[in-house]
């Protein structure tokens, strides 16, 4: 699964820049300056965390109590980390970008590489991590690779029964990180179907979500 550095894309999932532009959705977006009662100020959280208010989110409006939850996750396992520890953000996303790519969602994935991008992850990182290079790899660390097999396990639903994935994260992280990221594989497994479901496409480069 190549990835397409300039869009962010794995260039199987055949999402073009007029695709990007303009999403034929199954489900109209409720779109920012027409959201009303709560989603007023769920789409200003949102701001606040990333800049914008993503497709995601505009598409997920039309049930306000998923909005809040995902707010309310993406602020506490992701954002309230960035300041304590980057680092394990990285891993994060590491996760997310390997559980996307897997599910080809090609909104979940334009949206992370570029956020992994703008925590250190680099070209290299990103293209090994499309495939199975990252196995041999040496552009990532015991740690990360641990995290990257768990993902792939949870998410193909290999977990259940595979002790040796699991010992390579028991090495590394204690019960807490071990809940916590296996959450955020699970949390963008129901995100990519999700999203894929109802034909949402991730935005062009320059109009995704950016950390604050």
């Amino acid at each position: 699964m190549p990835i397409d550095l300039a869009t962010g894309l794995d260039d199987a999932m055949g999402i073009s820049e007029e695709m990007m532009a303009c999403p034929t959705l199954r489900v109209p977006l409720i779109e920012p300056g027409t959201e009303t009662g709560e989603l007023v100020r769920l789409y200003d959280e949102s701001r606040q965390m990333w800049g914008t208010v993503p497709r995601y989110l505009q598409l997920m409006a039309h049930v306000p109590a998923g909005v809040e939850a995902w707010n309310l996750l993406d602020r506490e396992l992701r954002l309230k980390r960035l300041s304590s520890d980057p680092e394990y953000v990285i891993l994060e996303e590491l996760a997310i970008i390997k559980t996307s790519l897997m599910n080809k969602c090609n909104n979940c994935t334009g949206h992370n590489v570029e956020l992994g991008r703008s925590l250190g992850l680099t070209d290299e990182q990103i293209i090994e991590l499309s495939g199975d290079e990252w196995r041999r790899s040496t552009v990532f660390g015991d740690k990360q690779k641990a995290v990257i097999a768990w993902a792939e396990a949870v998410t193909d639903r290999s977990a259940n029964g595979n002790e040796e994935v699991f010992a390579g994260m028991r090495r590394h992280f204690d019960d807490t990180r071990i809940v916590e990221l296996t959450l955020i594989i699970a949390m963008w497994n129901l995100s990519n179907r999700f999203a894929e479901a109802l034909h949402l496409v991730v935005e062009p480069p320059g109009a995704r979500i950016t950390f604050q």
